[in-house]
């Protein structure tokens, strides 16, 4: 994974809501109360701000696919490590406790809601979590902490909790300024917060596209009827119907 596009990061409130957790989870007063779950609805930024803080303290990032396995959960995680994953999964599973305890690191898990069906895989990832006493961030969807709770052994070491939150207008004010690097009045401010539902990657496609209209224009600020004619929100970054939620902004 290369640093890439999650080398800067935009401070929005839900920015703050991730570090805090992270401060949470490092300061623990027990040390196998090593999880944080981080949840909350689709698009509101979970994922980039996962992969931002795995980019600059060079962590883990593993995504969990439907249906996923215990073996193929360990074998993503070797081979997020740098290293050659063994094949079967006791040999996976002493192989990442080996590699965590020469060089302790926090993990990232990804849409851990795929991991919800299967009990063996949290009680795997829970094995080595507990083994090696490291950091473990569970990001995924607004229920996840519901149906965590139905597995004991694992939302008995969760120490804190983050709910991330939809943009205010605050939010997309430092999401236009970073990203389109335009102002906008307020009445395209309002269509703005309407159209993207205040979900972070929408509004990153809109501030995409509004940074194309102001290097034309050459304008600084730009107003409601600058745009009255575009679309801003393109429909195909909300997540399908028939598909499993997710996304890179996830």
């Amino acid at each position: 994974m290369t640093q890439g596009r999650y080398g800067n990061l935009i401070d929005v409130a839900n920015a703050k809501l991730f570090r805090d957790g992270i401060k949470a989870i490092e300061g623990r007063s027990a040390p196998e109360a090593a999880f944080v779950v981080m949840s909350g609805e689709w698009g509101l930024g979970k994922t980039h701000l996962g992969l931002n803080y795995a980019v600059q303290n060079d962590v883990p990032f593993v995504r969990l696919q439907p249906a996923c396995t215990p073996h193929w959960v360990l074998t993503d995680w070797v081979s997020e490590l740098g290293e050659q994953p063994a094949h079967r999964t006791e040999s996976l599973f002493e192989q990442l406790i080996g590699i965590l305890a020469k060089r302790p690191r926090a993990v990232i898990f990804d849409e851990v809601e795929h991991a919800l069906a299967n009990g063996k895989v949290l009680d795997q990832i829970r094995g080595v979590v507990d083994a090696v006493e490291i950091p473990c961030v569970l990001l995924g969807r607004e229920f996840v902490v519901q149906k965590l709770k139905r597995h004991p052994a694992v939302w008995s070491r969760v120490s804190s909790v983050v709910k991330f939150r939809r943009m205010k207008e605050d939010d997309m004010a430092k999401l236009l300024a970073a990203r389109a690097g335009c102002k906008v009045d307020a009445e395209l401010m309002d269509r703005l917060l309407k159209e993207t539902e205040g979900r972070m990657r929408l509004a990153m496609g809109a501030a995409d596209e509004l940074k194309r209209i102001a290097a034309r224009s050459q304008s600084k600020t730009l107003t409601a009827a600058d745009v009255a004619a575009r679309q801003l929100v393109k429909a195909e970054a909300r997540p399908s119907a028939t598909t499993a939620p997710g996304g890179e902004e996830g």
